[in-house]
């Protein structure tokens, strides 16, 4: 795919400001019930990761610990959608497939990711009057955004 196939619908370039939209957190774009699943997703997922390598033993916790290791990880992620959690935890492992990743090193591959797909959109297209800009506009920006996420981070709503 072309740079300017994935930034382009029509004749409307695709901004930072297009795929800023799609990078608010999860609570904002979907609201308070998604957010608490997103959170319930995230913990799953680290449940996944710790037995798959068997962070500290993660058989052997007790439930405590392993609510508190919950806890940090929902904390530090449930404002990502869990797409982009699942793609940071594999690019944590495919870095180094025999070590869990924590929370903050996820994090880090979600933020560089999203990063990698801001750098990959213009900064601003042609000025245009905002009279100008039509309901078609803005839904075909919003598509160009969401298949900019999904080629860069494999998220999609």
């Amino acid at each position: 795919m072309t740079k300017s196939k994935s930034l382009t619908v029509g004749d409307h370039q695709k901004t930072k400001e297009d795929l800023a939209s799609l990078m608010k957190p999860v609570g904002e774009r979907f609201g308070q019930q998604k957010e608490f699943e997103n959170a319930a997703l995230v913990s799953f997922e680290l449940e996944v990761v710790s037995t798959k390598v068997d962070r500290f033993g993660w058989r052997d916790l007790s439930q405590d610990m392993k609510q508190r290791l919950s806890d940090d990880w929902t904390s530090a992620l449930r404002d990502y959608p869990i797409a982009e959690v699942k793609r940071g935890i594999s690019d944590c492992l495919d870095e180094n497939p025999r070590r869990c990743p924590n929370e903050h090193e996820v994090k880090a591959k979600v933020i560089k990711r999203r990063g990698q797909a801001m750098a990959k959109a213009p900064k601003q297209p042609e000025l245009i009057a905002k009279s100008e800009v039509t309901e078609g506009d803005k839904a075909e920006r919003a598509e160009a955004a969401r298949r900019i996420m999904k080629e860069v981070m494999g998220y999609e709503d």
